[in-house]
């Protein structure tokens, strides 16, 4: 997700203007400090956003976390 955000937007800032989000607020969902909740996935998601097909929405939103050992 943070690569389609600087693909797109080229900064986490200009990705959190455009979204109406402060950057803290965008840093602190993508981090796991606050929730992403169901309107950001779909907010995001536009074509004028981050251009994600629904079809791919799971791969950005809800990909598991592997712990390597």
């Amino acid at each position: 997700l943070k690569g389609r955000i600087i693909e797109k937007f080229e900064s986490q800032k200009n990705f959190a203007k455009a979204c109406g989000y402060a950057e803290n607020t965008v840093s602190n969902k993508l981090s796991g400090k606050m929730k992403i909740t169901t309107d950001d996935i779909i907010n995001w998601s536009k074509p004028e956003l981050l251009d994600i097909p629904s079809v791919e929405i799971p791969e950005y939103f809800f990909k598991e976390k592997v712990q390597e050992d």
